[in-house]
Parts: C-alpha cells; sequence; structure tokens
C-alpha cells in the first residue's frame, strides 16, 4: 500500500476518543459557523454547507501537513455542531422581527 493509502485509512479508521479536548474545539467551531452563517443569511443550507465545508477543509489540512492528523471522528463532530447551530439559529431567524426589536 503506498503513504497515501495508508494515511486515508489511518483518516477515516481514527483511533481518536469521542471524548477530549480537541473535539470541544470542534464542537464551538462548528456551533459558531452554523449558527452565525445560518443567521446572517436566514438559510439553513448556507448555514449547514459552510460547517462542512469548514470540516472538511480542515481535515484535509491535517491529512497534508506533516505531524497532523486527520479524523473521520473530528469531522463528524464539527458537522453534528454545525447542525445544532443552524437549528438554533432557525429559531432566532423566525423571530428576526421581534429580536431586531429588541436590539435597536
Amino acid at each position: 500500500m503506498s503513504n497515501f493509502t495508508d494515511r486515508l485509512k489511518a483518516a477515516i479508521f481514527s483511533s481518536d476518543k469521542w471524548t477530549g479536548k480537541d473535539k470541544v474545539k470542534h464542537v464551538v467551531a462548528g456551533f459558531v459557523i452554523g449558527f452565525s452563517v445560518t443567521l446572517m443569511s436566514d438559510n439553513e443550507t448556507y448555514g449547514f454547507s459552510a460547517g462542512v465545508a469548514a470540516a472538511f477543509g480542515k481535515e484535509v489540512y491535517d491529512f497534508v501537513t506533516p505531524g497532523h492528523m486527520a479524523s473521520s471522528k473530528d469531522f463528524l463532530v464539527t458537522c453534528a455542531a454545525t447542525a445544532l447551530g443552524c437549528a438554533i439559529a432557525r429559531n432566532f431567524t423566525t423571530n428576526k422581527q421581534v429580536i431586531m426589536g429588541l436590539i435597536t
């Protein structure tokens, strides 16, 4: 097997744990991206797409950077947090007139 294939298998079947400091960072990043993009665009699809793109980009970066390890678990945690951020932002965008009235 090639080095590329070995590294890809390691990323997909990563042995990292579902818990830990790095997962908290992925949850925060995914939530903030999903929430903020959905809130600003009034479109959950844009928010979710932005979060998934960021998660994918981060794992590609980890894959090609020496000393970093890509993780399918990191990707999935970021995507799940993005979905949560989008769902909560949807609640805010539904009541946007009320919220904007409170701010101004």
